[in-house]
């Protein structure tokens, strides 16, 4: 994905040369394709090949993928998930006081 945020619409070829050969073609090529059937990349016929560009921002990927992972947790684990996101988020500052913040606005709502 961070190849084609880069500089899209690519191909297999270039997305496996960006990646400096430390994938073969038929692996880059699986990827993108599961990536595609995901909703990650959508790809268009150039040619003989397929070119291959995201759906999405990086941002709203991760915002997809934050929200997707935080319910499962939740979900899954409760209150332990939440504890321990806590204990996580009280070893830095920074993330402590946007907690705070968010929270503050929850109380305001």
């Amino acid at each position: 994905m961070t190849v084609l945020w880069a500089r899209s619409p690519q191909d297999v070829t270039s997305v496996q040369a960006a990646l400096k050969g430390e994938s073969a073609y038929s692996t880059v090529k699986t990827l993108l394709e599961r990536l595609t059937a995901k909703g990650f990349l959508a790809r268009e016929k150039v040619g003989k090949a397929f070119e291959y560009r995201p759906i999405m921002t990086r941002a709203a990927l991760e915002e997809q993928v934050a929200r997707t992972l935080s319910r499962n947790l939740l979900l899954g684990f409760g209150s332990s998930a939440l504890t321990h996101f806590v204990d996580t988020v009280r070893e830095d500052p920074t993330q402590l006081n946007e907690l705070r913040r968010l929270l503050a606005e929850l109380e305001v709502e």
